[in-house]
């Protein structure tokens, strides 16, 4: 054997070494933001949420102040539903669909007939899968992650990936905030037109928030 090989042992363990390495150190990553761990709330009328898209005629864009119900549990620690097999979400948010406004009652309601408001009130988003995203510049106290759940939308479910920032501006407070572009047909949402079919809205449309959250006592 050459001197400074390794052995076929050594080299076979290799592999198994670094991902254990790599294991270790994960909780390393999250652990030096230095999170309180627990249960954590929006505030009442706090955080914004706003739906952009086209249109043949011109750009639209609607918000949401009314932002929204849900918590957070952090960090994403393992933990059982009592009586069953199945991990809590680590996150749920809940936004009125109502609460989505351009400040034009016409394109208003177009929306909200398409989101079906009557029949299916609220959007939900579950958080079930969150992990770092590693090598991304950023702020610094600014956490990039990726988070994974169902989203579901006019009755109908689709699991999403969405890139989201998690600050820290104060020890017991955080700021989430993130965007994503979706297709409202994935859905089962027909985009809506107005003036006779002179205006038709484009599929995509695009996501954006801002949640801050409070850690409860």
């Amino acid at each position: 054997m050459q001197k400074g090989s390794l052995s076929p042992d050594r080299a076979r363990s290799l592999p198994l070494l670094l991902l254990l390495l790599l294991v270790a150190g994960l909780p390393t990553a999250w652990a030096h933001h230095h999170w309180t761990p627990g249960r954590y709330e929006p505030a009442s009328g706090q955080g914004e949420l706003t739906v952009s898209g086209t249109s043949s005629l011109h750009d639209w864009q609607v918000t949401s102040t009314d932002l929204p119900t849900g918590y957070l549990r952090w960090p994403a620690e393992t933990e059982r539903a009592e009586g069953g097999s199945e991990s809590p979400p680590l996150m749920e948010v809940v936004v009125r669909v109502a609460s989505l406004r351009s400040g034009k009652s016409g394109m208003d309601k177009k929306m909200h007939e398409a989101l079906a408001l009557k029949k299916h009130p609220e959007i939900t988003f579950l958080l079930q899968e969150i992990r770092p995203v590693e090598g991304e510049p950023g702020d610094a106290g600014i956490h990039q992650v990726e988070a994974v759940g169902p989203l579901t939308v006019a009755g109908s479910t689709r699991q999403v990936s969405l890139r989201m920032k998690i600050a820290q501006p104060e020890p017991d407070r955080l700021v989430l905030s993130g965007t994503k572009t979706l297709k409202m047909s994935d859905f089962g949402i027909k985009p809506p037109t107005a003036m006779l079919g002179m205006l038709h809205t484009g599929d995509e449309v695009t996501i954006s928030f801002e949640w801050p959250v409070r850690k409860q006592s």
